[in-house]
Order: C-alpha cells, then structure tokens, then sequence
C-alpha cells in the first residue's frame, strides 16, 4: 500500500509539469493568436471556447478531488508533496483561465 502511494504521489508531482507547462502554453498562444492570427485559424478553430472548457473541466475536477478528501476518503490521501503539486496545478488553471478572460473581455 506504502508503493502505491509514493507511485501514485510520484505521477501526480510529474503530471504537476506537464499540465502546468501546457496551460501556460496554450492560454499565452491564444492570446498572443488574437493580435497575431492573420487567418483567424484559432478562431476558425473555437480554440478559445474549448480551451476555457477544458481548463474549467480540470478545475472542477481538482475540486471535487479536493472535496472528496476533505470528507476523509481514506483511498484518496497523499503525500503532502502530491497536495502541493495539485493546488499548484490548480492555481496554474485559474491563472490560464483569467488570462484569456482578461485578454478576450474586450473582443466581444
């Protein structure tokens, strides 16, 4: 049970990068995409609408996940490592998120 846990904290910390790095990735190109898209592919696209999709998706995943331990769902604790690389994905999220918001409020 003790290998599982790490094995399950240890994927959690290396998706922590992955996620982090794709969300600031992705949000930065749509938005830089709005002042330099010549041909509108991202608009063609509805990158932006499946991009704030997605990312509230894995939001409210992480809360439920979050919800879900708080009321003490025994199979579902982690290591203190995994906690933080979880609510640092989170925060990542939210940032994503506001990000676009921000940048396409005014477009309409």
């Amino acid at each position: 049970a003790a290998t599982a846990l790490r094995l399950r904290a240890e994927a959690i910390v290396s998706l922590k990068l992955a996620v982090v790095a794709a969300c600031a990735g992705l949000s930065g190109w749509i938005c830089l995409s709005r002042d330099l898209d010549e041909h509108g592919v991202v608009q063609k696209e509805e990158g932006l609408p499946k991009t704030i999709s997605e990312l509230c998706q894995l939001r409210l995943a992480l809360q439920s996940l979050r919800a879900f331990r708080l009321r003490g769902a025994a199979h579902l604790i982690l290591p203190l490592r995994a906690e933080r690389a979880l609510e640092e994905v989170d925060r990542e999220v939210k940032h994503g998120l506001v990000q676009l918001v921000l940048h396409f409020e005014s477009a309409g």
